[in-house]
């Protein structure tokens, strides 16, 4: 695998879409992310708000003395905001080598969304489309949140830090989502290729 920097989107090489292939939904459109988090949100917060309550029930504590022991800040503003660099890239990078081996993978600034995106413009099957874009969201979001089930609330410090970490890796997993969502929704046999933040896919495998 390959990896290279460019300082701006524009300066991505062509992706050679083949010619015959659709377009996907606009993924990158504000309307589209806008649906995207309204979809997944919501049923992230009520998760949080269950997983709170699982856990009261698994350490036998009430769940405003858990929230109390839990929702604290843990760090200062600039080292929070330097671990949500530092997390930025995690999440990259799962995306990264969970990629197709021999691709080349451009990172590249994405300062109006404050982020940092990882683009592969490989040709890959629809489901391994699904694969790349949903690990983050697992190894990120919903591990981190199995293991502050059981975590026991007397370890005051690394139950708030599981815990600010699941949410950034359930909520920074909202616009894999929503690609997801799209992407299920053309045919399986479909090959599926970026071209910067444009997804295109093939009718028919070939």
């Amino acid at each position: 695998m390959k990896i290279v920097f460019k300082s701006k989107l524009s300066q991505l090489p062509s992706a050679n879409i083949p010619q015959g292939w659709c377009k996907l939904q606009e993924l990158s459109s504000v309307r589209v992310l806008t649906t995207g988090y309204l979809l997944f949100s919501i049923p992230l917060v009520l998760l949080t708000f269950l997983a709170f309550f699982l856990k009261g029930i698994l350490h036998d504590i009430a769940v405003s003395e858990l929230y109390a022991q839990t929702a604290v800040p843990i760090v200062s503003l600039p080292t929070a905001i330097l671990l949500l660099v530092a997390f930025c890239f995690i999440h990259e990078s799962i995306h990264v080598w969970t990629g197709p081996r021999d691709s080349t993978v451009y990172i590249v600034p994405l300062p109006s969304r404050l982020a940092i995106g990882a683009i592969c413009q490989e040709p890959m099957t629809r489901n391994r489309t699904i694969v790349v874009n949903i690990m983050p969201f697992l190894v990120l979001g919903m591990l981190p949140l199995i293991l502050w089930l059981f975590i026991s609330p007397t370890f005051v410090f690394l139950n708030a830090f599981l815990f600010y970490f699941y949410l950034a890796g359930l909520f920074g997993g909202v616009g894999d989502l929503t690609i997801i969502w799209f992407t299920l929704k053309i045919p399986a046999t479909a090959l599926v290729q970026n071209e910067g933040f444009d997804t295109y896919y093939s009718v028919e495998k070939p």
